[in-house]
């Protein structure tokens, strides 16, 4: 008979012993996702920024036609530097439209050579290189 209560007693002990392992785990995975949330609050989102597109052929004369994207409305400033990084000329001051924007710029007055033209946000500042060659 005390075999019996022996057995039951270890049984019990074993079931508490899982519930609070099994409790714990939860309790631990929960305080995982929390931590996680907790360090993705300042995650960057990409839908806050402007995407600009290489040209199509880096090599231009007369005309220099940019192409962007946003998907807000965003303010936004399109400049040309020469192949030093340093500013030339601004193309574009404005809030930008919410999809494709085509940027159209006179090069005239431009000597030949590498350039850069930059797209600049509050939060993002993206540049391609081109360069203006002699027309043909």
């Amino acid at each position: 008979m005390t075999a019996i209560i022996i057995l039951k007693f270890t049984w019990t002990g074993f079931t508490i012993s899982f519930l609070c392992i099994s409790l714990g785990l939860i309790l631990l995975i929960l305080a995982y996702k929390k931590l996680l949330a907790h360090l993705g609050k300042g995650k960057i989102t990409h839908t806050d920024f402007c995407v600009l597109y290489p040209l199509e052929n880096p090599n231009v004369s007369g005309e220099l036609e940019l192409y962007y994207t946003c998907e807000h409305l965003i303010p936004v400033k399109i400049n040309i530097l020469n192949s030093d990084l340093v500013f030339v000329k601004n193309i574009y001051d404005k809030t930008s439209k919410i999809g494709g924007n085509i940027i159209r710029c006179d090069l005239e007055t431009f000597d030949l050579g590498d350039y850069f033209y930059e797209l600049k946000t509050d939060k993002q500042r993206t540049m391609k290189k081109f360069r203006i060659v002699k027309k043909a």
